[in-house]
């Protein structure tokens, strides 16, 4: 198998290496987005303003990006390879066993995710999953990425990469994925054409790439989650375990009369953080949850991943449970936290 590197201005290699893959219906509201600029949301988008990212001062080059739901199969196999390669990843030099293990996260994903937004997940209510995207030339210049084009038994596959081969060798795993490179839709009223910042297309047809994704979930509690939301209280909930006892990681989905959202799977690759993705997301799914007549959203954070709790209370959420110690070690896993935040700013009073 030979990795072909090419310069970091979009060719017609992923066109033809991708084919067509079908993206469905829509019928969502996007908006582009600039790290640099803040931009008044009109009344028929989806997105509100972007600023700064997660994590630290450093300055990194523009990117425009927008946010746009799921729309169809191409979609759910990106996003699942965005949480796999976002969430996975094996120590330096070892590039071949965490694209492997990044694999079989991303197909495991996948089948769930398709599950839950089809509603078929018993454990999940309503699921609304926000993509991340942007142009090939965007994000081939932003990120310092350049096209490889693999080839092998089932024929050529296009994938990004750094065009520094030491941070290839740091990423332990894919950078982006194949799957992660789709074809964009063109515009309403606008058949083919390519051009503009998706570039890179063949026949007319422009390639954009999914660099994050978060999900919005409806339902009294998270599955996979000990810590649930008090809010609001006239739900006949529990309130969900602070405490230290129980298997709370089987509860979830949406019933009882709760009208909780929860925010799960927050995430941007690696080589697209700190631009902005994240905190766009939330943003979205702020406004998704108001379009759905809910003001209580929650969202987990590790305990100890600073960057994102930061974001989380940046954005006007307020802590309100956290696991002990010794629940997490029962779990085996890193203790976790819940932060709330009402869609109408004027409730937040009720978390202080």
């Amino acid at each position: 198998m030979g990795v072909v590197a090419t310069p970091a201005t979009p060719t017609l290699g992923v066109a033809a290496a991708q084919g067509a893959r079908s993206g469905g219906d829509s019928g969502s509201r996007e908006r582009r987005r600039s790290i640099r600029a803040r931009h008044t949301p009109s009344s028929s988008s989806l997105s509100s303003s972007s600023t700064a990212d997660v994590g630290g001062d450093s300055v990194r080059p523009r990117l425009a990006f927008e946010v746009r739901r799921l729309r169809g199969s191409a979609d759910v196999e990106a996003a699942a390879w965005v949480r796999a390669v976002s969430f996975h990843r094996c120590p330096p030099g070892r590039e071949y066993s965490g694209r492997m293990f990044q694999a079989t996260k991303a197909a495991e994903e996948g089948e769930g995710l398709a599950l839950r937004v089809r509603g078929a997940d018993p454990w999940y209510g309503r699921v609304q999953t926000l993509l991340a995207t942007a142009g090939l030339a965007d994000a081939l210049r932003s990120c310092g990425l350049v096209e490889c084009v693999v080839g092998g038994v089932g024929g050529a596959e296009v994938r990004l990469e750094h065009a520094d081969a030491a941070l290839n060798a740091e990423a332990g795993g894919f950078v982006v994925p194949p799957a992660c490179l789709i074809p964009a839709e063109a515009p309403p009223g606008r058949r083919g054409g390519g051009g503009g910042s998706g570039g890179g297309g063949s026949g007319g047809v422009g390639i954009e790439v999914v660099l994050g994704s978060l999900d919005v979930n409806l339902g009294q509690a998270l599955a996979g989650e000990w810590l649930t939301g008090d809010l609001p209280r006239d739900d006949g909930g529990d309130g969900g375990g602070g405490g230290d006892s129980g298997d709370g990681g089987d509860r979830g989905g949406a019933g009882g009369s709760g009208r909780r959202v929860y925010l799960s799977n927050v995430c941007a690759l690696p080589a697209a953080q700190r631009r902005g993705i994240a905190q766009a997301l939330v943003e979205d799914a702020l406004l998704v949850a108001a379009e759905w007549g809910v003001d209580d959203v929650y969202v987990h954070a590790v305990a100890e991943n600073l960057a994102a709790r930061a974001l989380y209370e940046r954005l006007g959420f307020v802590l309100v449970k956290e696991e002990t110690q010794a629940l997490a070690a029962r779990l085996k896993r890193p203790r976790r936290v819940l932060f709330h935040r009402a869609t109408h700013r004027s409730r937040r009073g009720d978390d202080e």
